[in-house]
């Protein structure tokens, strides 16, 4: 019989909801019908007792403390690297601490995708809101747009896939690790999709694996302007490193704006006008959209480096 695939589930925490942490890992050991797993946490220095917690009642689980919050990114790099030097794992999944496993063959069924096409290089699940509905499995680059699908069924190839997702030992050998430009969280995993893309690998999304993802539990503990801010800054150092210029010049100058001031009045629909409302504070966002823009002109020569580097190398490694 054949042996197992080995794979390191990486899971990034701070701070994190102690119930719901509970919830992710429980579920992950009761539920998971797949034996060659390791689970690494990689926590950003919490106060809040999840890390004594771990050690008390989740002695299966490999804790890493790093020494200060060096956010999302620089989590999962610091899980990479463990898992690279400890396990040599086959694969590494990418999970969060706000997720329940509902499915049992979850994870031999992700593995089994990847192993049937060697050209494939990340695979991505479907997570849900508690009610079932489907919070997205990829999307597409469209020119200036980076598009989202919920509707998707079957086994499905995209450009970009959710957060939750199956990476091979050979993307991170030729991608590397996530870049750290991207702090302190979002767009991150889109930015490493485009890499994976770029490096010649199939992106495909699992529809029918879903995870339940308890969705905006771990940012919305920052204040929405603060949110608005970091998702406007990363957008724009996305735009201008990986899209073709023009593209990335209409997405910062017209449509990022948009999205400063608009936001979905029902967060689990598709993003339409007649889904659109004005975000509160006005005014404030204003001056967000102000500070967007000074950060990219303060930070042209590294967003101009970074790419340049793109066309010359993909991996990135610290």
């Amino acid at each position: 019989m054949k042996k197992q695939p080995k794979v390191a589930i990486l899971i990034v925490t701070y701070n994190s909801d102690l119930k719901l942490l509970r919830g992710c890992l429980d579920s992950l050991k009761k539920v998971t019908d797949y034996n060659n797993y390791k689970v690494i946490i990689s926590d950003n220095g919490s106060t809040n007792g999840s890390n004594e917690m771990i050690k008390k009642d989740y002695k299966w689980v490999d804790l890493i403390e790093n020494n200060a919050n060096i956010y999302f990114a620089g989590g999962c790099n610091s899980a990479i690297k463990y898992s690279l030097k400890k396990y040599d794992p086959d694969y590494y999944f990418l999970l969060n601490d706000d997720i329940i496993i509902i499915d049992k063959n979850w994870l031999s069924e992700v593995v089994k995708t990847a192993e049937s096409d060697p050209k494939i290089g990340l695979v991505g699940t479907n997570p849900i809101y508690e009610d079932g509905i489907s919070q997205n499995v990829g999307g597409y680059f469209k020119g200036p747009l980076i598009t989202l699908d919920k509707e998707a069924t079957g086994l499905v190839e995209f450009d970009h896939i959710t957060a939750f997702f199956l990476a091979s030992r050979k993307v991170i050998k030729k991608v590397g690790l996530f870049d750290e430009i991207f702090t302190p969280y979002l767009l991150d995993e889109t930015d490493y999709c485009m890499r994976v893309k770029k490096a010649g690998f199939k992106l495909v999304s699992r529809t029918d694996i879903k995870i339940v993802h308890y969705k905006g539990v771990t940012i919305n503990r920052d204040a929405e302007l603060k949110r608005n801010y970091v998702r406007l800054k990363n957008d724009i150092i996305f735009s201008l490193i990986n899209m073709k210029l023009h593209y990335g010049i209409i997405r910062v100058l017209f449509y990022l704006p948009l999205v400063t001031f608009l936001k979905k009045k029902n967060e689990k629909g598709n993003v339409t006008i007649k889904n659109a409302k004005f975000k509160d504070n006005f005014l404030k966002n204003i001056v967000i959209l102000m500070k967007g823009y000074w950060y990219m002109l303060s930070h042209l020569k590294l967003i101009y480096k970074k790419r340049l580097d793109r066309k010359i190398k993909i991996k990135i490694w610290y």
